[in-house]
């Protein structure tokens, strides 16, 4: 049973505490989130560091039970509770210095707050690279978004100005290089194959919103299967062996 001693108040604490140290080992949640400023957490691991700031020592986790106890003593406390998100897969479309950029920092960036609410912790990303008109990267976000500091883009140190205000961190996944053409008609977003580039507008690509799974694994695979041609690769490397 959960202490009715713990309070909204507890329960901020604790997601505070969590946001810190993580998440041990063990703790995940596995079906239902916690969501709270954008950011997700496993419900039953909450109640039990809350009971830390409302009882002195964390509620062991065989006391009580998850799913409907913990979701409903958690909503009822004013929380939002919802199903567990699998990892999503975008598409991005980006000019050829901006992509050196990324790659080099191992960053990305948006001037849309709204994407940043739909692109999270954990999802995965294809660079497209409009001068190539080819499929070049993946990427994986590895934490939450933050607002730019400085201009570091090319348009942006253009004009001396901040125009993607949210930035994130990145991973490189892998590179390859798959043309458009070549694979277009593997992908069942593009519904309209003589249109293409029609998915490949907005901010993510597909107007905005994820690939299927299904596709996400055939572009991987692609890339896999073809390097990135040896004269784009020296030319990446230049720029991050280079003095900034």
């Amino acid at each position: 049973m959960i202490p009715g001693e713990i309070n909204r108040n507890h329960v901020l604490s604790a997601l505070d505490e969590i946001k810190k140290s993580g998440v041990p080992e063990g703790r995940e949640s596995t079906k239902f989130d916690l969501v709270h400023e954008g950011k997700r957490y496993p419900p039953k691991y909450v109640i039990s560091m809350a009971n830390v700031y409302a009882n002195g020592k964390e509620l062991d986790s065989t006391t009580f039970s998850g799913g409907d106890e913990t979701n409903a003593f958690l909503r009822n406390l004013g929380f939002e509770i919802t199903a567990k998100k699998g990892d999503s897969y975008w598409i991005f479309s980006v000019n050829k210095e901006n992509w050196k950029i990324s790659r080099s920092d191992r960053i990305w960036a948006v001037d849309k707050e709204n994407v940043t609410k739909k692109v999270e912790d954990g999802d995965c990303f294809l660079l497209y690279v409009k001068d190539e008109e080819a499929f070049c990267a993946l990427m994986r976000v590895t934490g939450d978004w933050y607002n730019a500091k400085e201009p570091i883009w090319d348009n942006e140190k253009a004009d001396g100005q901040i125009k993607y205000n949210h930035q994130v961190k990145t991973e490189l996944i892998l590179e390859g290089y798959v043309k458009l053409r070549d694979i277009v008609e593997k992908l069942s977003f593009m519904e309209n194959k003589e249109k293409a580039g029609v998915y490949l507008r907005g901010t993510p690509s597909n107007m905005g919103r994820p690939i299927p799974e299904s596709d996400y694994k055939i572009m991987r695979e692609a890339l896999e299967g073809n390097p990135l041609p040896q004269e784009l690769r020296s030319w990446l490397d230049d720029y991050h062996n280079s003095p900034k």
